[in-house]
């Protein structure tokens, strides 16, 4: 019979999560970053999204409350679909779209069909993404990097109805957005 003694406890601890800050996007470009926020207790969703240039500045941000969503990646999809569709209008530069969804951003970014029952959300997408020959690039970013549009998303879920903010947002986005800009 073998006994074992009292384990040792490692003494190695989980790292601790990176913190990242956002980064701005290249010379000349934009940078829209969209968040989906969905409670599986309650089915309410809603989505938010900002637009910012080179230095940081926001072009806009808007949330609004997604009506249609049953899950967390049609809440993610539905973000950038309506933001992405904003951004279009607001800006002629090149458009970087991040999201803190990595299935998002893989279902944007694939060159097969999607077979998935958001496969008319990822249409819409990819349609807009290749609107008159604009430069839309899709990337994966962390939750760190994301909060901005994850305060906007979260907004947007508890309150009806839709808002956009030209150039401004939320005390709480705008409070953000200072914190994030580049020194």
């Amino acid at each position: 019979m073998v006994v074992l003694g009292p384990q040792q406890r490692s003494a190695a601890r989980a790292a601790p999560k990176e913190d990242r800050r956002w980064v701005p996007p290249g010379r000349a470009s934009t940078k829209l970053n969209t968040d989906g926020s969905y409670d599986p207790a309650t089915g309410a969703a809603g989505g938010g999204m900002i637009l910012r240039d080179e230095l940081g500045q926001i072009i806009f941000t808007t949330c609004r409350e997604l009506r249609a969503c049953d899950n967390a990646l049609a809440a993610e999809l539905e973000a950038c679909k309506e933001g992405l569709d904003l951004a279009l209008h607001r800006t002629n530069r090149p458009i970087v779209v991040e999201m803190d969804s990595m299935e998002a951003v893989a279902m944007c970014t694939a060159a097969s069909i999607d077979r998935s029952v958001h496969r008319s959300l990822v249409q819409d997408i990819k349609r807009l993404a290749a609107t008159e020959g604009r430069k839309v690039h899709f990337s994966h970013c962390s939750r760190s990097q994301n909060k901005v549009s994850h305060e906007l998303a979260s907004y947007g879920r508890r309150t009806p109805g839709t808002a956009v903010w030209f150039h401004s947002g939320t005390d709480a986005v705008v409070n953000l957005v200072m914190a994030e800009l580049p020194p």
